[in-house]
């Protein structure tokens, strides 16, 4: 009874807040010394911004480059809180919203500009959302972070952005980030990413995006590389890792749904597409290239245990180098 009553009072709490939500405005222009509540008067910092909201709210940011810390902290993170819902792509009037014209850079390059080694570790991170309203993050391009500490899962996975439990990503592009696992992005159980182009990431395994237990849906995934470094061997699923989620009794599964996967290259194994307990529909997986770097079997696709592949073009990746390649899809 105790359990049910503070259940019942949490959700009372979350429906009153999100009844009385607030909208705050972020520009280049503004200053934190503001109230934040006006597109005339708004915050400088969306880091500043992310810290004083509540669960709700609704952030409106501007065309620009913002970074999540103003210092060489390489483990801060822009965090975005539960039941937020975080807005790019706007003039810095906020009159019109153009996502291309008036771009929105979330930017992990706080140090050295002409270096990525001492770049934020994420760039972004959704915080876990145990509630059945998502948090929202839409509308930026997501770029440098640079997750680099091998065999430290708190920073080697996804330079771009982790979406944790119950979070969506959309309409944003995810480029030019690098980790040791998931390049540009790792998303949780019930996460979502809809409407992205992961592009030009790079990672020793997966160089574009891994869901775990998620949906990734009419999104891009092209021009990204597994590569082999050292300490790890790597080198494998260049574009992505879609992979069921095992949460104590069953797999709950991943779902990709009209998607491009492209032009992504693997070092070993794997070029476009890694498939665990989960299911391909409607997408198109051409002109992935396999680097033949161990001599190992070389495949577009591998399809593991319980995956299933519909209605979809799988259809000219290639294997540059002189043995043979053997699959365009291959089924355990």
């Amino acid at each position: 009874m105790k359990h049910f009553k503070l259940f019942f009072l949490s959700a009372i709490l979350l429906v009153y807040s999100m009844a009385y939500s607030t909208n705050y405005y972020v520009s280049t222009e503004g200053n934190d010394n503001n109230n934040g509540t006006n597109p005339s008067t708004p915050w400088r910092e969306l880091s500043y911004a992310l810290t004083q909201i509540n669960v709700g709210d609704i952030i409106y940011v501007a065309e620009g480059i913002y970074k999540p810390t103003t210092d060489l902290s390489r483990d801060i993170s822009f965090e975005i809180p539960c039941c937020v819902k975080v807005y790019g792509g706007y003039s810095k009037d906020f009159l019109y919203r153009d996502m291309v014209l008036h771009e929105t850079v979330l930017s992990g390059n706080i140090g050295d500009l002409n270096i990525d080694t001492d770049n934020s570790f994420h760039v972004v991170v959704l915080l876990e959302n145990n509630t059945s309203i998502p948090s929202i993050l839409d509308g930026f391009t997501i770029t440098k972070g640079y997750a680099n500490i091998h065999g430290d899962p708190n920073f080697s996975k996804a330079g771009g952005i982790i979406a944790k439990k119950n979070c969506v990503v959309s309409n944003c592009i995810i480029t030019n980030n690098y980790a040791g696992d998931s390049g540009g992005a790792y998303l949780e159980v019930g996460s979502k990413m809809s409407n992205c182009i992961v592009m030009n990431n790079e990672a020793s395994s997966c160089g574009g995006v891994t869901i775990s237990g998620a949906t990734i849906e009419n999104s891009f995934i092209i021009n990204n590389i597994a590569f082999v470094e050292s300490p790890s061997p790597g080198g494998v699923i260049g574009g992505a890792n879609i992979s069921g989620f095992w949460d104590g009794v069953n797999y709950q599964r991943s779902l990709m749904i009209n998607c491009l996967i492209a032009n992504n290259q693997a070092n070993v194994r794997i070029s476009a597409l890694n498939v665990y307990q989960s299911t391909v529909i409607n997408s198109t997986i051409v002109n992935n290239n396999f680097t033949d770097y161990f001599g190992f079997q070389g495949m577009a696709v591998a399809l593991g245990e319980n995956s299933s592949l519909y209605n979809s073009i799988v259809w000219g990746n290639t294997n540059e180098d002189s043995f043979d390649f053997s699959d365009q899809i291959h089924s355990n």
